[in-house]
């Protein structure tokens, strides 16, 4: 069963979960304090600061709004 999941923390741990979490069809959402960082994962489709060369999937969002996560 797909569930909702907010991971918050965008570093190489918080990632790598939100990333396993996603790719077992779960909607994820990694939140990231520093827009331009969110921002950044989103274009890319990679966390390229923390886990540079590991892609991530469509079905893991990242957002700045601690709001949104939450």
């Amino acid at each position: 069963m797909s569930e909702k999941v907010s991971v918050l923390g965008a570093g190489a741990y918080g990632t790598a979960i939100a990333r396993t979490l996603a790719y077992k069809d779960h909607d994820v959402i990694l939140w990231s304090h520093d827009d331009a960082h969110a921002s950044k994962i989103r274009e890319e489709k990679e966390n390229s600061s923390r886990l540079p060369g590991i892609l991530l999937p469509d079905k893991l969002r990242p957002v700045a709004s601690l709001e949104e996560a939450c």
